[in-house]
């Protein structure tokens, strides 16, 4: 079981990975907001 930095390091590399999706999520739900509730 990795612990300590190397597991740190694995989910920062995750982390990293979600936060562009999540951004572009949080992007195209205030484009959504306008059109409509679904996109």
């Amino acid at each position: 079981m990795p612990r300590g930095r190397e597991k740190d390091r694995k989910t920062r590399k995750k982390h990293r990975k979600n936060v562009t999706r999540v951004k572009a999520l949080v992007r195209a739900r205030q484009k959504g907001k306008r059109a409509g509730k679904k996109s």
